[in-house]
């Protein structure tokens, strides 16, 4: 029975010098909290800005993503109707997207011919030479779906110039 009680002093005594430091350490924290609230509130302000000034950096940095077309419509042999309203159909999801790039498989119609070396001597923040805006690239669906339609309507001996016979 006395190793039981003297358990419980230990057990007592143990339990009360932890309660004891903890307290200790908690009055010691806000002293020191207190002391040097200056500094911890100059930190928090400093840390704050920092964040914004970061934030705000790359926000107005931050180039606006381009949305290209790469315009490779049907031949002109593959008959009127579905060529235009494939052209129309095109033009109208371009300009829902936001298209502001044209890409084309003759670098002759997008100008890749200059617009390569160009792109080669960019640096950062130049402008890309391939982004030519939102109505340029409608002007430029718009002209292939006009062209489409002027050929639909030309007279039999020229279409062997698109590549199409008489008998197409």
């Amino acid at each position: 029975m006395p190793l039981k009680g003297a358990l419980r002093g230990v057990l007592v005594y143990g339990l009360s010098g932890g309660v004891l430091i903890v307290a200790l350490r908690f009055v010691e924290y806000r002293f020191l909290v207190i002391e040097h609230s200056f500094e911890i509130y100059g930190a928090i302000i400093a840390a704050l800005f920092a964040a914004v000034g970061i934030w705000l950096g790359v926000t107005i940095t931050r180039e606006k993503p381009s949305v290209q077309t790469t315009y490779v419509g049907p031949s002109f042999s593959s008959g009127p109707s579905p060529e235009l309203k494939f052209r129309a159909r095109f033009r109208n999801i371009a300009a829902k997207a936001g298209a502001d790039v044209v890409l084309s498989t003759h670098p002759q119609l997008d100008n890749s011919d200059i617009k390569l070396p160009l792109i080669l001597k960019r640096r950062p923040g130049d402008p890309n030479p391939y982004v030519v805006g939102t109505d340029v690239v409608q002007g430029y669906l718009s002209v292939a779906h006009e062209c489409g339609a002027a050929a639909v309507l030309m007279p039999e001996e020229y279409k062997s110039y698109l590549g199409r016979s008489g008998s197409d």
